[in-house]
C-alpha cells in the first residue's frame, strides 16, 4: 500500500469526523478562539509551503495561462503551452503551492464573519485539503530527500491537517448547532 494510498483512504473518512461529537482540543465559541484555530490551521499550510522551492512568478504565470486557456493560438486553446506546462519540473511544485493558497484563501476572515459563514468556509477549505494531500504525497515521492530531511514528520503533518481542519469544521458545527437550539423556543413540559 502505498503513502497515496493510505492519504487517499484518510481523506475519505475525514468527512467521518464531521458527525456529531465534539471536536478533540479545538475551541471555537468565540471569535478570538477562532481566529487562533485559523492561524494554526494557515501555519500548517505554510509550513509545507515553505519546504517546497519557490516557483519564479513568470512560469507561475505561463502555468496560469496553460491551464486556464489563456494561452491560444489562432486554432484554439494552446496544447502544446499545456503540454509544456505539465511536463515542467516546477509544474508539481506550482500546483502544490496554488492548492495551499486556495486553503489558506478559504479560511480567510471575510464580513460578515460569522459562525455559520467560516462554517461553510471551513467546510469549502476541507474540501479543497484532498487535493493537496494528494500533491503533498507526490511531491514527496518525487523529492527525494533533496528539500524534505524528515519524510515521516512530512506523512504525519500531511495526515494531521485535514483532521485539523474536520477538527475546526465540527467545533463550528457544535458552536451553530448549539445556538440554533438555544434560540428556539423552550419546549413544553
Amino acid at each position: 500500500m502505498t503513502l497515496r494510498d493510505v492519504v487517499s483512504a484518510f481523506c475519505g473518512v475525514i468527512f467521518v469526523l464531521l458527525a456529531p461529537a465534539q471536536a478533540f482540543g479545538v475551541e471555537c465559541a468565540t471569535e478570538a478562539q477562532r481566529k487562533i484555530e485559523i492561524e494554526n490551521l494557515n501555519e500548517s499550510v505554510d509550513w509545507f509551503l515553505s519546504t517546497a522551492e519557490e516557483v519564479p512568478e513568470d512560469i507561475a504565470q505561463q502555468f496560469r495561462a496553460a491551464v486556464s486557456g489563456r494561452a491560444v493560438t489562432v486554432d484554439g486553446p494552446d496544447m502544446k503551452a499545456f503540454r509544456q506546462a505539465i511536463a515542467h519540473p516546477l509544474w508539481a511544485t506550482h500546483m502544490l503551492k496554488e492548492s495551499g493558497a486556495i486553503i489558506k484563501h478559504e479560511l480567510r476572515p471575510q464580513t460578515p464573519d460569522t459562525p455559520v459563514a467560516q462554517l461553510h468556509k471551513a467546510i469549502s477549505a476541507l474540501e479543497r485539503s484532498a487535493p493537496f494531500i494528494h500533491q503533498l504525497s507526490d511531491y514527496a515521492a518525487k523529492d527525494r530527500g533533496r528539500r524534505i530531511t524528515n519524510v515521516n514528520d512530512w506523512t504525519r503533518r500531511s495526515i494531521d491537517l485535514p483532521s485539523n481542519l474536520a477538527n475546526y469544521a465540527q467545533c463550528l458545527v457544535d458552536l451553530v448547532s448549539s445556538a440554533a437550539g438555544s434560540s428556539s423556543p423552550a419546549a413544553p413540559r
